[in-house]
C-alpha cells in the first residue's frame, strides 16, 4: 500500500467529501500529528523510491531472471 493509515496519511472513502472535511479539520486541530505523518511519509518514500532502493530492486529482478534462465 502507498499510504499507511494514521502513519503516513489518512485513508478516506472515495468521493466522501464529508470524511475529507472531517480529516482536514482533525489534522488542522493537531498540527503535530499532521507534521509527524508528513515526516513518516517522506521517510517512507525516500526509503522505497530512492535511487539506491530502485537499483537494488532492479538488481534483485535481474538476479532472479538469471537464476530462472539457468
Amino acid at each position: 500500500d502507498v499510504i499507511k493509515a494514521g502513519e503516513t496519511g489518512v485513508l478516506l472513502p472515495e468521493g466522501d467529501a464529508t470524511a475529507l472535511a472531517a480529516a482536514v479539520t482533525a489534522l488542522r486541530a493537531e498540527p503535530a500529528r499532521a507534521e509527524a505523518m508528513a515526516a513518516n511519509a517522506r521517510r517512507d518514500v525516500e526509503a522505497r523510491f530512492s535511487a539506491s532502493a530502485i537499483a537494488a530492486a532492479y538488481e534483485a529482478a535481474y538476479q532472479q531472471a538469471v537464476q530462472r534462465a539457468r
